[in-house]
């Protein structure tokens, strides 16, 4: 008994320890969202990409069809056709687009969850936010739990105080329906259950019977894998990862926690693994390949494939590898140099310093870090790391929207290693004090130095706010030429549109949507037809107003069709901020004003709406026909 007490007495302990942790980065989570609710209900309206992913959640709610309501077709006769955006499209007899939005984009983890929410609580502005703010909130306590379990307090203060300072990074995909903090999410997930499994390992005697009931751990683990996949298909890292991982330890490079596992028995955990993860990935494609050739046929689905891999290949976020490192060493500059847009003023030391804090951490860690803490964090630095390479040497593209996902665990990392490092060397001074005087003379001598270090690589005044308000001028600073283009050391207009920062896009304000659907719900009948200018498809108001808006391009197709069941509505064209109004992304794109310009004078016989965000215009056929 006597000797079982002092047991159950740290276990205790530790039980409320971590119940403390969790406690700490619930409320850290709460205050932060809270932080955004009010901007939300003020200005936080939907995106152009969110229309698009939401309008298939909607669609899987309220008709079971996994489509979106934008119309890409150039031949809107033809089921199969030529997109406006040069891949293959499957519409059907009423104009919806199916699968066009894939895990290439945003796939099912985030649409299917959406589409719940739609199922459950209706439509609504709040119910288009749902899944995202829920995604993101289990993201970030998540992430600040690992922070205290594989780091410290400081860690996690380190950590908050980042992602506080710098909300234009996270607001966005806070309620957005974008698939980058609901990968992260999954994640996230699958690397605690790692971590438990491994932590187990270390704990017990590894019998058979346990290995057995182990399994169960692996198996969730590849499962929360193959959902970040399906959700982002550059999540695909983390079973690279995975991998490296097992190889390691195949290969004996690192220490092997399976040390009492059989070979066979070593083979049948990574098995396990990537059942796990195929299962999500296998259900999906399976449903695919049954829905697409059920209604559409056998064609249709190798038109979809060939969609999806003309999408992944070709597209912003593919892969043009070393084409731009051989050609244009400034643009990669620039990729490498992406820590500019998360308040670091000195990206390239960064870089440096975080290349020595990994290296020192790895070499000396084993001293105070358990197995399962050094296999978690070398796991995340292999994500990254794999993930910048290819952002630096093979993507087309320098937007920050592809590198999200690892530049947010790239701050947990670095937030961890750095409060680590900390620890070390002030053991080293502690141990190297023969008084307490100089104990406490050395350690505040350190720590200030730490601070100051920190603090000279981290903050920049302009990208930092720590103000608990977000207001509209803090929205307007955000969508400023100034603001986006940190790591755009020129005004050349190519360029610029090869780069992207935070936010990743136009924060829409909410009262300028509100006007748009007035407007409808005011002026446009069920037969009216909403055409936008081919690209600018403008998905978000289509999704508000359960509506197919049409390109451009369908236009004289649709004004000499005699057999169109809705001969007699009125034609508009619509146009959002993207080419419209005083927009920032205007920059990106070649004298449009003068396009636009041409459109209004081509197609529009007069405009009856407009803010400023949107345009409408009566088309020829509403006059005269």
């Amino acid at each position: 008994m006597s000797t079982s007490f002092p047991y159950m007495v740290e276990n205790g302990l530790q039980k409320n320890l971590q119940k403390i942790k969790l406690f700490i980065s619930l409320l850290a989570t709460f205050l932060i969202i809270a932080r955004y609710i009010p901007f939300l209900n003020d200005y936080g309206g939907i995106e152009a990409d969110s229309g698009w992913v939401l309008g298939i959640s909607k669609n899987i709610a309220q008709k079971g069809i996994y489509a979106s309501n934008v119309n890409a077709q150039t031949l809107p006769i033809k089921t199969i056709a030529p997109s406006i955006y040069g891949q293959p499209s499957i519409h059907d007899n009423e104009g919806y687009l199916h699968f066009y939005v894939d895990s290439v984009a945003t796939g099912p983890g985030f649409i299917l969850p959406q589409a719940l929410m739609y199922k459950i609580f209706g439509e609504g502005w709040w119910q288009n936010r749902l899944w995202a703010m829920i995604s993101f909130g289990i993201a970030l306590v998540l992430s600040f739990y690992f922070t205290f379990l594989l780091g410290n307090y400081l860690s996690f203060f380190l950590l908050f105080i980042w992602i506080w300072g710098t909300p234009y990074f996270t607001i966005v995909t806070s309620f957005e329906a974008y698939p980058m903090a609901t990968t992260v999410m999954y994640m996230l997930i699958s690397l605690f259950l790692f971590f438990s499994y491994i932590k187990k390992l270390e704990k017990f005697e590894c019998s058979n019977e346990l290995k057995i009931k182990m399994w169960h751990y692996l198996l969730l683990c590849g499962f929360f894998a193959g959902m970040a996949f399906k959700t982002k298909a550059l999540a695909l890292i983390i079973l690279g990862a995975y991998c490296a991982y097992y190889f390691s330890i195949m290969l004996k490079i690192i220490k092997n926690p399976f040390a009492r596992f059989s070979f066979r028995q070593k083979i049948c955990s990574f098995s396990t693994l990537c059942i796990g993860f195929i299962f999500p990935v296998l259900l999906y494609e399976l449903y695919r390949a049954y829905y697409v050739i059920d209604k559409f046929g056998i064609d249709a689905y190798y038109q979809n494939n060939l969609m999806i891999t003309q999408k992944l290949l070709e597209r912003d976020s593919g892969v043009n590898f070393l084409y731009s490192f051989l050609n244009d060493l400034g643009f990669v500059y620039r990729k490498i140099i992406i820590w500019s847009d998360v308040g670091i003023t000195s990206p390239v030391l960064f870089w440096l310093l975080m290349i020595v804090f990994s290296w020192l951490f790895f070499v000396r860690s084993n001293h105070f870090l358990s197995l399962a803490k050094r296999t978690i964090i070398a796991l995340i630095l292999v994500q990254i790391s794999v993930h910048y390479i290819w952002f630096i040497f093979a993507s087309p593209t320098g937007w920050m929207q592809h590198l999200w996902i690892s530049v947010y665990l790239g701050m947990i990392y670095m937030c961890i290693v750095v409060s680590l490092i900390y620890v070390y060397f002030d053991r080293l001074i502690i141990e190297r004090s023969d008084t307490l005087s100089s104990k406490i003379t050395k350690r505040t001598i350190w720590a200030s130095l730490f601070l100051m270090i920190v603090w000279g690589l981290s903050y920049d005044s302009i990208k930092f706010n720590f103000s608990p308000r977000i207001t509209k001028g803090d929205l307007q600073r955000w969508n400023s030429n100034e603001f986006r283009s940190s790591r755009a050391f020129t005004k050349n207009e190519k360029i610029w549109s090869k780069l992207n920062g935070e936010p990743r896009s136009v924060i829409f304000e909410l009262k300028y949507q509100k006007e748009v659907l007035d407007f409808f719900k005011k002026n446009i009948a069920p037969c009216d037809r909403i055409f936008t200018v081919n690209g600018f498809v403008v998905p978000e108001i289509s999704l508000m107003t359960n509506k197919v808006f049409f390109p451009l391009s369908t236009f004289s197709w649709y004004l000499n069709e005699k057999n169109d069941k809705c001969s007699n509505g009125k034609f508009y064209l619509i146009m959002n901020s993207y080419i419209y109004g005083l927009s920032p992304w205007k920059v990106c794109f070649f004298s449009v004003d003068a396009y636009v310009d041409k459109i209004i004078k081509d197609y529009c016989s007069q405009i009856v709406f407009s803010n400023y965000q949107y345009m409408m215009c009566l088309m020829p056929r509403g006059i005269h026909g």
